[in-house]
């Protein structure tokens, strides 16, 4: 079926944008303008009774406030209307492209919203990013497998955990030999302690080193020889995590005094 695009604005209360959606399988909505208000996005079958809807990522579009991009399966209703249930001030503009999946609004998982960064290098491109999060990249010229290449950087401000941005955390402490769940990160409430980085470093005497979950070991035993120690590079999945809830701790054998230097998430 053809897809159906509305384009229209909301400058009162109670006053609605709507789309029929019948045959269509997928809506994307853009919500955009300077204003202050709330908006609720609603379905029906009967063009009478309308009920509140989600976004294709279960997330209730009961009240919104600012602009977004939002991808809305319509599978299961005929009429679609965004309804002003407050406002303020301002004009709410609503963009609305109904499709039956096999375009781009639902084949390609999302509705895109096409933004023209300028890269460190001049050339121009289109980057366009759904409502998951994910990418696509037009170029402005074809690339070359021969004489050009994409150089991607590694953040080192955080690491991502599914599309939630997560804050690159550390901790150090000396701990002395024969030391049993000694504290080396203090519990999260609901959270488990994800370590991606560590190094361990012995004295004048070899000595082992276990890192537990409360007092539950969650790492091999790792041997330091004399003055020697270990080094687990980053590993952004994790070497190990605690139970939720739990504090990250360190057990030792006879031995030296170890420093130890851990990176974390709290996941």
């Amino acid at each position: 079926m053809d897809s159906l695009e509305i384009d229209k604005s909301i400058t009162a209360l109670a006053q609605t944008v709507g789309i029929d959606v019948s045959g269509q399988n997928v809506v994307g909505l853009q919500i955009t303008g300077t204003w202050v208000g709330t908006l609720i996005v609603e379905g029906t079958v009967n063009k009478q009774d309308y009920f509140t809807l989600s976004d294709s990522l279960a997330a209730s579009l009961a009240a919104i406030t600012a602009n977004k991009v939002y991808n809305i399966n319509v599978t299961s209703i005929t009429h679609l209307r965004v309804r002003c249930s407050a406002y303020t001030s301002g004009t709410i503009f609503i963009a609305m492209l109904a499709e039956d999946g096999a375009g781009g609004v639902g084949g390609g998982g999302g509705v895109y919203n096409d933004t023209p960064p300028t890269y460190i290098d001049g050339q121009s491109v289109v980057a366009q990013y759904d409502t998951r999060g994910s990418a696509k990249v037009t170029l402005a010229t074809t690339l070359s497998n021969l004489a050009d290449k994409i150089t991607v950087y590694q953040a080192t401000d955080s690491i991502m955990n599914g599309i939630t941005a997560l804050t690159t955390k550390r901790a150090i402490a000396n701990i002395a030999a024969s030391a049993t769940a000694t504290s080396l990160v203090a519990l999260v409430a609901s959270k488990k302690i994800r370590v991606i980085a560590v190094y361990c470093i012995t004295g004048g005497t070899a000595t082992n080193i276990t890192f537990n979950s409360a007092s539950a070991a969650i790492s091999p035993l790792l041997a330091s020889g004399i003055n020697g120690g270990v080094i687990l590079p980053l590993c952004p999945v994790g070497w190990f995590e605690t139970v939720s809830g739990e504090a990250l701790t360190v057990t030792t054998g006879a031995g030296s005094t170890t420093g130890v230097g851990v990176l974390y998430l709290e996941i």
